[in-house]
């Protein structure tokens, strides 16, 4: 393990980044229950402006939800060299640690031990000199999705224990410009219980020559049976519903309570309105459905945010909620 200190001269096209350019990177790890009425989310994203390493900002959040409507939340903010980063996605610091088949740590009352394994799809993870963040790839907002992963181990929320035997998830990164008002829509447990996985995202995404940057849709469908891309037009969405129209297919998503969440974006916080129960429907060349959709809008107005309070956009401190 090294020490990020040394990462300037390791990876040294971030040099060449101006003051005004923002580096953006979020890894997440999202799971449900085999009954489809639990989920939880844990998120580390990376931001700041600037070319210097000090001027980066760690945000780590933890998010565990019921279908009746409980919710766990915690969040806390990190300068950069409060953490260790080697090769193969090891991040750690006190009390937390967040790799590929391990998550282990505690936020507030909430604490967590869990494996995982399997996982199809691939996860690229700090590629060539990170090349993917200069010449203007940021603007290119990449994402990519692992899919049907298992989980083992046990969650504590206070004196509740969940034990995570039998749980399967899925893993987004996001890099680069994460822009307002886009919508993402992740499936990976379906009701017949075969290994597929949905991937939609709507929004200001700029996927290809023709294609409004306001109104344009990308998705993929990978299963045992078929598999389908597209890239199209699309009309702007509301949050909580989500209707695509893809080659052969086609897929409506519906959420009946969004979580709204203050969360970090590129170039300061952004609301995330988040449901890990949406119904999800498809239908054409693959007919199916899933009651564990992983549903979020994201957009530029994190005032509205009842919770973490504006004061943490200071990029210190911790809060959580149970509620």
């Amino acid at each position: 393990m090294f020490n990020p200190s040394d990462i300037d001269a390791r990876f040294e096209d971030l040099q060449t980044k101006r003051a005004e350019d923002c580096f953006y990177e979020s890894f997440s790890l999202i799971a449900a229950s085999p009954d489809a009425d639990r989920a939880i989310e844990m998120r580390l994203a990376v931001a700041s402006r600037g070319p210097t390493w000090a001027e980066r900002t760690v945000e780590f959040s933890f998010l565990a939800m019921t279908r009746a409507g409980q919710a766990w939340f915690s969040v806390e903010r990190f300068r950069w060299n409060q953490w260790a980063l080697r090769r193969g996605l090891l991040m750690e610091t006190e009390g937390l640690k967040f790799t590929p088949n391990h998550c282990k740590g505690s936020l507030g009352d909430n604490r967590w031990d869990i494996l995982i394994g399997g996982g199809s799809g691939s996860l690229p993870l700090l590629p060539g000199k990170w090349r993917m963040y200069r010449d203007g790839a940021e603007h290119l907002r990449q994402y990519t999705h692992q899919a049907n992963l298992k989980l083992a181990g046990e969650l504590h929320l206070g004196e509740d224990v969940w034990d995570m035997e039998g749980w399967t998830g899925h893993r987004p990164h996001v890099w680069g410009e994460t822009l307002p008002q886009s919508t993402r829509l992740a499936v990976h447990g379906w009701q017949d219980g075969l290994p597929r996985a949905l991937e939609a995202a709507v929004g200001p995404l700029d996927i290809g020559p023709g294609l409004s940057p306001d109104h344009a849709q990308r998705g993929v469908l990978r299963g045992p049976e078929l598999e389908r891309r597209w890239m199209r037009l699309a009309e702007p969405v509301q949050p909580g519903q989500l209707n695509l129209k893809g080659r052969g297919i086609q897929v409506s998503a519906q959420a009946d309570e969004m979580l709204s969440i203050r969360s970090m974006g590129p170039h300061g916080d952004v609301l995330r309105q988040v449901s890990p129960f949406a119904r999800v429907q498809v239908t054409g060349d693959y007919q199916g459905g899933s009651e564990a959709g992983w549903l979020e809008h994201i957009s530029d107005q994190a005032e509205l945010a009842p919770f973490p309070p504006a004061e943490l956009a200071a990029r210190t401190g911790s809060f959580s909620i149970h509620r």
